[in-house]
């Protein structure tokens, strides 16, 4: 039986398929994406009080959760809220990390394509906006 979802799967089969066609694609591929979902998730510490720092490379990223940005005080309960709301988006994301529990760690695929790394930024976005609502 033929669904949209098994459509995306093979779209996105035939994606994989095609990168793994050149090893030196896939390693520009993740440069350039990794480059630029950090571009994005840097844009949330600009956004968001609650976002303390960003830090990573590549494409595995860090988001610290913080009550305060001078007191670095962690905020392990909005993170996880955080994460819930991106389960609800159909984003999974690791569970928040760290010795406060206010890490919120990013590490996709290193096959991810930039229109995918764009919606990842703005699942998370939508994610931290939404946790915001439920304190």
């Amino acid at each position: 039986m033929i669904t949209p979802s098994n459509c995306c799967i093979a779209a996105a089969i035939e994606n994989v398929q095609e990168l793994l066609k050149n090893d030196m694609e896939l390693v520009r591929n993740t440069v350039e994406t990794g480059r630029f979902l950090g571009e994005k998730l840097f844009n949330l510490k600009e956004k968001y009080e609650e976002v303390g720092n960003v830090t990573g490379k590549g494409m595995v990223y860090g988001l610290e959760i913080v009550k305060d940005r001078k007191t670095k005080e962690p905020y392990a309960d909005f993170a996880f809220k955080t994460v819930l709301q991106a389960y609800h988006r159909e984003v999974l994301l690791f569970a928040p990390i760290g010795a406060g529990g206010n890490i919120i760690k990013i590490n996709p695929l290193l096959i991810m394509e930039k229109d995918a790394a764009e919606e990842l930024a703005y699942v998370i976005d939508e994610s931290i906006k939404a946790a915001l609502k439920k304190i």
